[in-house]
């Protein structure tokens, strides 16, 4: 583990699998309680600092912080179903407060994962990890060629905070206004408090998809033509 033996600050870091080639939506995750619960209505600040083992191959966005009030656990990640053919498949449900939609790729530095959010409950915990289906990732290879196993993403974690933003009236307001954050192959739709209408046109300006959301959810537009 050599290109991130050491911790950003401090003596220690954490590493986590966050996803794996070989198989399905397997991820660990560090859970920890916050010194004292979220209070209800107040605007929270979120970052940690992330880097991945270049020795798994792979870096992926979809890094985040859920909160919860109670300890999370199995069934609070996320659902397993049979499948026709008999195995049984995860699929992560977790709505993370926080996603990440950057690819963290840098093997020699940690970079940050941040956000904000207004607690709408009294956390008590907070979970990092990746908290997007292995199917909607955005994924880059920071090895080449991948290990023989197929590789993943693994990454150091460090210098974690929660911490209560100083934001105006006004702020607030903005905050709580719905916000779409872009990748390659569809939009995180974020921040929704009553339900809204997306539409999407071409170049040509014809309608071309259209889809209500009525909470946040990333919407796959990777079967749309280019253009």
């Amino acid at each position: 583990e050599g290109d991130y033996a050491s911790s950003r600050s401090g003596s220690g870091y954490i590493r986590i699998a966050s996803y794996l080639t070989s198989s399905f939506n397997t991820r660990e995750y560090i859970e920890v309680r916050l010194t004292e619960p979220l209070e209800i209505g107040e605007y929270y600040c979120v970052e940690y600092y992330c880097k991945p083992y270049s020795a798994y191959g792979i870096a992926i966005d979809g890094m985040g912080a859920f909160f919860t009030e109670d300890f999370a656990e199995g069934d609070d990640f996320g659902v397993y179903e049979l499948q026709d053919d008999g195995s049984v498949v995860k699929t992560i449900t977790a709505k993370a407060q926080i996603i990440s939609p950057v690819i963290h790729d840098d093997t020699l530095n940690y970079t940050k994962v941040s956000g904000n959010f207004i607690a709408d409950k009294a956390y008590n915990y907070v979970t990092i990890g990746n908290f997007v289906n292995d199917n909607k990732l955005e994924t880059r290879n920071v090895l080449n060629p991948l290990p023989d196993w197929g590789g993943g993403a693994s990454y150091a974690i460090d210098d974690v905070a929660v911490w209560k933003c100083s934001v105006a009236i006004d702020e607030k307001e903005l905050i709580n206004t719905p916000k779409v954050y872009t990748t390659a192959n569809g939009l995180h739709v974020k921040y929704i408090k009553t339900s809204i209408i997306i539409d999407i046109y071409n170049i040509q300006g014809s309608l071309v998809a259209q889809k209500s959301f009525e909470n946040d959810q990333f919407w796959d537009l990777s079967d749309l033509p280019a253009g």
